[in-house]
């Protein structure tokens, strides 16, 4: 558009900010926030008529929820825009016009329409949050400031092309896109990529201006001719086109004998259903069935719909709220002649993230006519929405879950996922892709070539692949393995971390500190040169030792082991051996950088230097809290905090080289090498002699815990109740005896379940091995017998199993202050600012405890004789009344008399 006659926006931009402040809120308890819903009614998309109810059931969830915006309401108005750009206008001038205020703009959906509409919100000053905006040049901050969406961009599209290219190895690429719009944006995107790669996986491009649809009967078959003459020199072909012209493009194929499995189409955001709402194939000339068998493998890039109830429940209420509207002429829909448009989850979340951005603006102080600021709280923003998990970045994008889908039967099925966090393709289970032809591809053609290897291929039970578990000082394994395929190189004896750093009976020298840094560091500065070029996950976990006690790097371009991988709750765990560089961005780059792995290295350094978990001298803050840090460039640096006095000097100095902020100041690993050298006094690594160096201090150490075991042995065996040990030894038959006076001691520790939640399981072992020890040495000072210890549970009783009067009950309860005093004193390694509290309950001889709700229920059945004891404060339920079970009528059996 050369001038303003055909940009009415532009000649508009002055009316409606006159008109803009003008506008005012109503007054009444309740203020209102009006939001203008923008959706296609009319024209050639008309997916607004279908799920503009979404956007309601947004609003209602929000207003329902009293305490979600307080004394406030969300109050829709929608507006068709046709996915007309003047249309749009329009209304959106009409909406002006009538003095209506606009607190926000849901929408619109088309790329057309998209642009005008960023630029004048963000010159007004109201957020504006897109369902169905796709364009990569909305994600600009300057231009469009109040802008963000909730669908993927053409940038997301882009990567998982590419990540599906090489989750294949297709090489032979062609692109036919239809010359208009967002096509054309993609398709050169596409282009333009493609030729940066130089030669990469890509080898041949051919662009192809395929036409419109509605095109002429000899314009279609000049596309047909030019198709033909197309796979004559490639296999892959990418169609960035509409339905209509997909459908036509792939009965063309079919007409042309091409699908046959040797040539591939993958298609973007293909969608029939949205083109009239229902079940369709977009025809009328008869060849549904034909192209609906035509469709069968081909391969569709597309936003993925949630899979669960709660979503069927949500498209169930947009087609039931469609049914009870007004303007819907009578019309009836059911769940099996409407195919609701996976954008009615993003029109919903457009709803909801506006909401959720107001909510923090509020919550500092602003109103809801501060759109800018309104605005500002858009982005950054993450939450479970009806299409997912809604994370908005910093440019307002949404990062959606992407799938690759194919046509099986009569519906569309998700094959494979996108991981942005690994930049690759994640295949369902038990996924075979079915190209037309009946060719097979087993997810990867990687594993075709493997199994076309037979002679050294290794048979299934010939191959373990487990992690290491220890029953009664024995390591056993319990593995399925559910791969077709396994690819190993050597066995490995040891994990680094594991099995050596985090294995105190392990005793290794400072010389072995040195050698597996050494490894460690050639094996990085091998990989930093091959093609593979960085790690870009390395740690200490991903570093094993053989069986000549050489350390060697693991876990690197094995993306088919690695598919089943998901971020889980721990996730930050995982990123603490990440470069800050890397942690800043939204998208990291899967393989990382040379420059991140010399950072991880660091970190892996540190590990070794002082035998501890990465930031291991760190426990008052949670791995979150540590990565937040990292990533601030403040000064000082937050890093991992060594001193000389746990590790050499050259160790530190090399670690805080490897830790610099700026990626370019770091070493690279040949400096890295040289710097352990020079540590070394430039002599060969000698791991022979460090082999038996350690052997010598290894027996010695075994000496050493042969006797704390013998110890411990003699320890349990004076536990052991020696009466009934005597009776065993001699052979008699230990019988059953009833004690009637007896006092019951049990104690356990105040909040321990949240004690438990900070510690690691080795911390809480620990803890209660040393508070276990604690009562241990107190109990032999009186006559009390162990029962059990079930985690922080710890029962005595005196009185059994030998009877000792009725000094039982002030032997439990001397034995009761003198435990509660050496809490006092006792200490928690791991949290010693802590106090440990305990909780101490004594009850001597025998009785029967009900609750309320059984007493009841034996009141009513009646013939019981129970008394009522009380309120009693009962753990986790707090005051309780309760009752004793004191008999029953015609029960003549002799019961204890009670104290």
């Amino acid at each position: 558009m050369a001038d303003g006659s055909r940009n009415p926006y532009k000649r508009s931009t002055l009316l409606l900010i006159l008109l803009l402040s003008e506008t005012r809120s109503s007054s009444g308890d309740v203020i209102p926030v009006e939001l203008s819903v923008f959706l296609p009614m009319t024209g050639h998309r008309l997916i607004g008529k279908y799920i503009w109810p979404a956007a309601k059931l947004a609003a209602d969830k929000v207003n329902d929820d009293v305490t979600f915006l307080p004394d406030h309401e969300l109050r829709l108005s929608f507006y068709d825009t046709a996915c007309d750009e003047g249309r749009a206008f329009v209304n959106l001038v009409g909406v002006f016009r009538s003095r209506r205020a606009i607190h926000g703009i849901i929408g619109p959906g088309c790329d057309a329409v998209c642009d005008p509409f960023g630029i004048l919100a963000s010159n007004l000053g109201i957020p504006l949050v897109s369902w169905g905006c796709h364009d990569i040049t909305l994600s600009d901050k300057i231009r469009y400031s109040t802008v963000a969406r909730t669908v993927a961009t053409r940038r997301n599209t882009m990567y998982v092309i590419f990540a599906l290219l090489r989750h294949f190895r297709w090489q032979r690429i062609g692109i036919l896109f239809v010359a208009h719009g967002k096509w054309a944006k993609l398709a050169g995107s596409l282009r333009k990529s493609f030729q940066e790669l130089n030669g990469g996986f890509v080898r041949d491009i051919h662009t192809i201006h395929a036409g419109m649809s509605g095109m002429s009967n000899n314009d279609r078959k000049t596309r047909w001719a030019m198709l033909g003459h197309i796979v004559l020199h490639l296999r892959i072909l990418i169609l960035c086109m509409g339905a209509g012209d997909v459908r036509d493009m792939i009965l063309s194929a079919k007409r042309q004998n091409l699908l046959t499995g040797e040539y591939i189409f993958i298609i973007v955001d293909f969608k029939a259903e949205s083109m009239y709402g229902i079940k369709t194939w977009m025809g009328d000339d008869g060849r549904d069935d034909e192209a609906i068998e035509a469709f069968q493998g081909v391969l569709n890039i597309r936003m993925t719909k949630p899979e669960g109830d709660d979503y069927r429940q949500f498209e169930a209420e947009v087609i039931g709220a469609l049914n009870n509207s007004e303007d819907n002429n009578g019309t009836r829909y059911d769940s099996s002649t409407l195919l609701l448009d996976s954008h009615a989850g993003n029109l919903h979340d457009a709803v909801l993230l506006y909401a959720h951005a107001l909510r923090k603006a509020l919550s500092r102080g602003y109103d809801v006519n501060d759109g800018r600021h309104v605005a500002s709280f858009l982005f950054n923003n993450t939450f479970e929405g009806k299409s997912g998990n809604v994370s908005i970045d910093q440019f307002g994008d949404n990062i959606p879950s992407l799938g690759v889908q194919i046509y099986e039967g009569k519906a569309f099925k998700t094959i494979a996922f996108y991981s942005y966090q690994q930049d690759r393709i994640v295949a369902k289970n038990n996924v075979t892709v079915i190209f037309p032809g009946a060719l097979v591809y087993r997810k990867i053609k990687f594993e075709l070539e493997v199994n076309s290897e037979q002679l050294w291929r290794i048979k299934p039970d010939e191959l373990t692949i487990s992690k290491l578990n220890y029953n009664k000082g024995v390591a056993v394994c319990l593995t399925k393995i559910t791969e077709d395929t396994v690819v190993f190189n050597r066995e490995m004896r040891l994990a680094l971390k594991q099995d050596v750093l985090s294995n105190d009976d392990v005793r290794i020298s400072d010389d072995f500190k040195l050698s597996f840094s050494m490894d460690i560091c050639k094996g990085m500065e091998y990989l930093h040169k091959s093609s593979v070029e960085h790690h870009g996950r390395l740690k200490s976990s991903n570093c094993v030792i053989d069986n000549r006690w050489t350390c060697m790097i693991t876990d690197y371009g094995i993306d088919n082991l690695r598919r089943k991988s998901q971020w889980t709750d721990d996730q930050y765990w995982s990123l603490l051996w990440t470069a800050p560089e890397l942690l800043r961005l939204s998208i990291p780059p899967p393989g990382g950088s040379k420059a991140g792995d010399v950072y991880s290295y660091g970190i892996i350094l540190q590990e070794i230097a002082i035998r501890d978990r990465a930031y291991g001298m760190i426990t008052d803050i949670e791995p979150k809290e540590i990565i937040d840090l990292v990533k601030t460039s403040q000064s000082p640096l937050y890093r991992p905090r060594v001193g000389d006095a746990t590790c050499p000097s050259y160790m530190v100095a090399l670690m805080e080289k490897c830790w610099q902020e700026v990626a370019d100041d770091r070493p690279t690993f040949a400096d890295v090498k040289s710097d352990l050298k020079a540590a070394n006094n430039n002599k060969r690594f000698n791991i022979l002699d460090n082999m038996i160096q350690m052997m010598e201090q290894y027996a010695n150490h075994l000496e050493d815990i042969v006797y704390e075991r013998t110890q411990l042995l003699e320890d349990e065996k004076k536990k052991t109740d020696q009466p009934i040990a005597e009776d065993l030894k001699l052979g008699r038959v230990i019988h059953p005896k009833n004690y009637d006076k007896s006092t019951v001691y049990f104690s356990d520790v105040v909040g321990f379940a949240n004690l438990a939640s900070q510690s690691t399981p080795l911390e809480i072992v620990d803890l209660l091995n040393d508070l276990y020890t604690t009562f241990d040495n107190i109990i032999d000072s009186y006559d009390v017998y162990k029962v059990e210890t079930t985690d922080d549970a710890y029962m005595v009783v005196s009185g059994v199993p030998i009877v000792n009067g009725n000094t039982h009950a002030a032997q439990v309860a001397s034995l009761a202050l003198d435990t509660l005093s050496s809490v006092t004193s006792f200490r928690i390694n791991h949290m010693p600012d802590t106090k440990l509290r305990l909780r101490i309950g004594i009850h001597s001889a025998l009785r029967i405890h009900l609750s309320k709700s059984t007493s009841d229920l034996l009141e009513e059945i009646g013939g019981y004789d129970i008394e009522r004891r009380g309120e009693i404060e009962v753990k986790g339920k707090g005051k309780l009344t309760t009752y004793w079970l004191l008999g029953k009528e015609d029960f003549v059996k002799p019961l204890p008399e009670y104290c």
